[in-house]
């Protein structure tokens, strides 16, 4: 089960290590997502990790999650870009015929407006990880043709030798599942996306 974000902010500020640890496999999907975006080497992946989850585990002690002051999702992908930026800069310095920032970020609306969408990608990603561990096979199976490669529910039943009733069943259960994971896995509670 996931934690819900302040809990784990306040676990991670203690000192709680499995805390850490689950915040840092939470967050490196989209970590990683964030550094290919922006053109940072695979081979230097784990480096740009590495700079994010230092700089915040550097400010987290002094970390005061605050609703009303914005979401915590904002604040920590302004911490990847930031670590991005410094990554690129050390990198390329002043080969790059665009200063980094209006590379990376053209403007905070921009921002923002990216940020959303890589973070609901991102919360997709893991309710389907999770998906995985807990559904049946057949059923995901049976989502993924339908729902996501879009092959008829019919001939999916005649592949499957299953009812067509059974087919639509197994991607119901498989969205409500992850509604529900998706629902678990909102940083603040204050989310209102419809992803499905």
């Amino acid at each position: 089960m996931f934690t819900t974000n302040p809990v784990l902010l306040a676990d991670v500020k203690s000192g709680n290590e499995m805390s850490w640890f689950k915040f840092r496999d939470t967050y490196r999907p989209l970590i990683y997502h964030c550094a290919k975006e922006y053109g940072v080497a695979p081979a230097d992946f784990a480096e740009v990790e590495q700079n994010v989850l230092v700089t915040f585990f550097n400010a987290v002690e002094k970390f005061e999650y605050d609703p009303k002051k914005g979401k915590f999702r904002t604040y920590f992908g302004k911490v990847i870009y930031s670590c991005i930026i410094k990554y690129r800069r050390e990198k390329y310095g002043s080969k790059e015929n665009v200063p980094v920032e209006e590379a990376i970020l053209s403007g905070e609306d921009d921002f923002e407006k990216k940020w959303e969408e890589e973070y609901k990608q991102h919360l997709c990603f893991l309710a389907m990880q999770r998906a995985k561990e807990e559904l049946p096979p057949e059923e995901l199976e049976v989502f993924e043709l339908f729902a996501m490669q879009g092959i008829s529910p019919a001939l999916i039943a005649a592949q499957k030798k299953l009812s067509l009733a059974t087919v639509y069943n197994y991607r119901s259960r498989v969205i409500a599942a992850l509604k529900r994971y998706i629902r678990e896995l909102k940083m603040n509670g204050d989310d209102d996306y419809e992803m499905f």
